[in-house]
């Protein structure tokens, strides 16, 4: 059909959406992607990682838990209601 002719034409988005919760003991997140991605947390930072690259997020010191949601290939995220510069590279080094 017409529809599955336009999805295979147009490039996949993927997004990364869900919960993080900061506290002065732990930092967590809860996550779901349209796309293949493994995450953790490291201290205060969450570690997004695909096959060919890797995304780093600061989580903001506020406690509770905040909302999250971030665009592959975009140069922020969003934390509740900041938005959270990213960093990224390729997996393995240049």
């Amino acid at each position: 059909m017409l529809t599955d002719l336009i999805l295979s034409i147009l490039p996949t988005v993927c997004m990364i959406s869900g919960q993080v919760t900061w506290s002065e003991t732990t930092t967590r997140a809860d996550l779901r992607a349209t796309c293949p991605i493994e995450y953790h947390v490291k201290g205060t930072v969450l570690f997004l990682k695909s096959h060919r690259w890797f995304v780093e997020v600061a989580i903001p010191e506020e406690p509770g838990i905040q909302s999250f949601i971030y665009r592959w290939g975009q140069a922020d995220a969003r934390v509740g209601e900041h938005t959270v510069p990213i960093s990224y590279g390729p997996v393995g080094g240049a």
